[in-house]
């Protein structure tokens, strides 16, 4: 039976965090992970933060960003995001 591989992707900012993942996401980049799956570093809630943009369409923030109903837009609590 193979064995598959997994990668784990990790910000470079929190690389202590995770000392085995196989790949690393700089600063800089808008970087393509998986078929249709970009990561994209969005300091803000900690310094090695990460939003990953699924098909051009589905954006996942984790706790950056909210969703306003009530406003039609997105925000960032700020609370949540003390670092930029």
């Amino acid at each position: 039976m193979r064995r598959k591989i997994r990668r784990t992707w990790i910000h470079e900012a929190n690389r202590s965090a995770a000392q085995s993942a196989s790949d690393i996401i700089t600063e800089d980049s808008l970087r393509t992970i998986l078929s249709g799956v970009k990561a994209i570093p969005i300091p803000g809630h900690i310094a090695g933060s990460v939003a990953y943009l699924v098909v051009n369409r589905f954006l996942f923030t984790a706790d950056s960003l909210n969703w306003g109903f009530e406003t039609s837009a997105l925000s960032a609590f700020k609370e949540y995001c003390w670092y930029s």
